[in-house]
């Protein structure tokens, strides 16, 4: 890889509800009416603890020291149209990560009504977002 700009790390959180034997994944709100895993793209020199806390903290308001990285999934590579260079297309690092998380991490996601569950199957029906059906 050339360019670590162009890696960007999504968290993969997920959870089995009560009397059900389903797997729900986290998905946030993006824009465009589109559903995402929480992601951000690693800045230049950055690990991933580093770019874990500013989704973890920032985008999702979990206290610091609640959640840590439990598996590394095989990273994929994505190629699309530049958006800085109209024409050019550019190589994207898609790097998911499985999040584990602490309880009150779980409450305050809980909590939060931006935030929204799906089912492995329901995802494609929740978003076209190219990085995420990739992902699935």
């Amino acid at each position: 890889m050339d360019d670590l700009s162009s890696i960007v790390l999504f968290c993969i959180i997920r959870r089995i509800r009560a009397n059900s034997p389903d797997i729900e994944y986290l998905l946030m709100p993006k824009i465009g009416n589109l559903a995402s895993f929480p992601a951000t793209k690693f800045r230049q020199n950055e690990d991933l603890f580093t770019a874990l806390n500013r989704i973890m903290t920032g985008d999702l308001g979990l206290p610091g020291n609640s959640f840590f990285p439990e598996t590394e999934l095989p990273m994929l590579k994505n190629r699309k149209k530049s958006r800085e260079y109209p024409g050019l297309e550019k190589d994207y690092y898609l790097y998911p990560v499985e999040i584990s998380l602490i309880n009150e991490a779980w409450e305050q996601l809980e909590k939060n009504s931006n935030l929204f569950w799906c089912i492995l199957n329901e995802i494609p029906y929740k978003t076209n977002e190219p990085n995420i059906l990739a992902i699935v």
